[in-house]
């Protein structure tokens, strides 16, 4: 995921070069430099912001274990995976995983800890997916575009939106699998156990985005859908 946003910015150019947008040293690792080092980036991203977005939106307390701590007169927002039992542990994934140069047992913000990160959940990979894509639009605007965008964070706000709206979709589109599955019996369409699967079907829809019952809609007439 890290690796195509990155690979889709030209930066062949920028090679032993300084950063355009902080000024500091990015020759050995520029995609990285420009996602994850960059003083812009990070302010831009707002980080201890993106780990209360990510334990909201993920699961909460389901997936993740949430605490604040004083870190030098300064409140740290640290968010902590939680491995269910039956899961392979992170060890079991990557070698690499529990060595501190590349990862922490809580949430990091560079593409090694990422990476192992999403095996996590549904949820997580396809929503820090949004947020790449969103980091990835604003620094291809402020290295090539001539007017650049006066924005001062992240729009999170604007991501759970997205977040909701592939949610309906991805409902959508399996109430339209259902239907076609059962067009050779029409009959059973609107019956009670029809009814009982469209249930079956949001149900799953809301656990795997971990989004409120309330977005998707709570009543469903399959003769609408085409």
């Amino acid at each position: 995921m890290f690796r195509f946003h990155s690979r889709c910015l030209p930066l062949n150019y920028l090679h032993d070069k300084q950063c355009i947008m902080c000024n500091n040293d990015m020759s050995k690792d520029p995609y990285g430099h420009l996602f994850f080092n960059c003083i812009k980036t990070k302010e831009f991203i707002k980080i201890h912001k993106l780990k209360r977005f990510l334990f909201d939106s993920t699961g909460s307390n389901k997936n993740w274990s949430y605490k604040r701590f004083d870190n030098n007169n300064k409140l740290v927002n640290q968010i902590t995976p939680i491995i269910p039992e039956n899961k392979m542990k992170d060890h079991q994934i990557n070698a690499d995983y529990a060595l501190d140069q590349f990862h922490k047992p809580f949430f990091e913000w560079n593409y090694k800890a990422i990476n192992y990160d999403l095996n996590r959940s549904f949820a997580y990979r396809n929503l820090i997916a949004l947020i790449f894509h969103h980091i990835w639009i604003w620094i291809c605007n402020q290295l090539y575009s001539q007017e650049k965008e006066d924005t001062s964070t992240l729009d999170y706000e604007l991501i759970l939106k997205k977040w909701h709206k592939s949610a309906r979709l991805e409902f959508i589109k399996k109430i339209k699998t259902f239907k076609l599955d059962n067009s050779k019996q029409p009959h059973l369409i609107n019956t009670p156990n029809t009814i009982n699967n469209i249930t079956i079907i949001r149900n799953e829809i809301i656990k795997d985005y971990c989004i409120p019952k309330t977005i998707l809609p709570k009543r469903v007439i399959i003769d609408k859908f085409i």
